[in-house]
């Protein structure tokens, strides 16, 4: 499903074969589940909507190159946002640092080993490895592999600031109705990363679900038994799905800053990039 093809309208529904980079997780009996106590958080947005505090977007395909990066580029719309509403100011973090850590590559990867490379190695400012005009293929934007050692000091430094966590929203012998109560619930406290099938969209511009799960994608609000809407890295940016839509696995997340001044390390590991590797902390 790496080209993007419409099949004949019929006035109904029209399909743009779209989704590329979904690779569905193993829930493990150890992960986090929304429910279980493990993952405490604070209610940002009672009322569930996150729409003030979207990022600019980005495309996880330009140029012709389908990164098959949907994992990381949805994922990070969820700590851009998160921050955002938390601390205030503009975030903006590199998707391609993120997967070439995370080992993605074609087919896609695991949000949840893409959740569990930000909370173990950090994150990579944008400017530091974006997405380039000159990348014209996907081996040159999965490059450098692996990244140099500055640019893992540098994830390093983000986890000096910050711990982030992350949990699954439901299980999934979960009903329609037990996900959609728990999604509800969730997000109070951050925007969701949810599984779509992308995508299919109806005469009045609904998007639906008429396959299996391929795509990761930032789900950013609802109106109650109407629609919900995602901020997706594939045109266009912000979407709104029919209220019945089965997500197939949802993720929350929880960010929270070592209060004024990072961990003591940090100092160090500055020292140690600024003077290039010379000596280790």
């Amino acid at each position: 499903m790496t080209d993007e093809t419409e099949s004949p309208d019929e006035g109904r529904i029209k399909l743009k074969l779209q989704g590329n980079g979904y690779i569905e997780p193993e829930i493990q009996e150890e992960d986090y589940i929304l429910g279980d106590g493990m993952l405490q958080g604070e209610v940002l947005q009672p009322d569930g909507q996150w729409l003030d505090y979207l990022p600019d977007p980005e495309l996880q395909k330009r140029r012709g190159v389908e990164t098959s990066n949907c994992v990381g580029f949805n994922t990070l719309e969820n700590v851009e946002i998160l921050l955002k509403r938390k601390y205030g100011g503009v975030h903006n973090y590199s998707e391609r640092a993120l997967g070439i850590m995370a080992g993605t590559y074609p087919p896609g990867n695991d949000p949840h080993k893409v959740a569990e490379t930000i909370r173990k190695q950090g994150l990579v400012p944008e400017y530091e490895l974006p997405f380039t005009e000159n990348i014209l293929t996907v081996d040159e934007y999965y490059n450098p592999k692996p990244l140099p050692e500055s640019l893992i000091q540098r994830g390093k430094e983000w986890l000096f600031w910050y711990d982030f966590k992350h949990e699954y929203v439901f299980d999934k012998g979960a009903s329609l109705d037990e996900k959609h109560r728990s999604i509800i619930e969730a997000l109070k406290y951050s925007p969701l990363g949810v599984s779509v099938f992308a995508w299919a969209q109806d005469a009045n511009g609904v998007y639906q679900k008429l396959g299996r799960d391929n795509h990761w994608t930032c789900l950013v609000g609802y109106k109650l038994g109407a629609y919900w809407l995602v901020r997706d890295s594939y045109e266009p940016h912000l979407k709104t799905l029919e209220w019945n839509y089965d997500f197939g696995i949802a993720k929350r997340y929880a960010i929270t800053k070592h209060g004024s001044t990072p961990k003591k390390n940090y100092w160090w590991s500055r020292v140690y990039r600024r003077l290039g590797g010379l000596f280790t902390k």
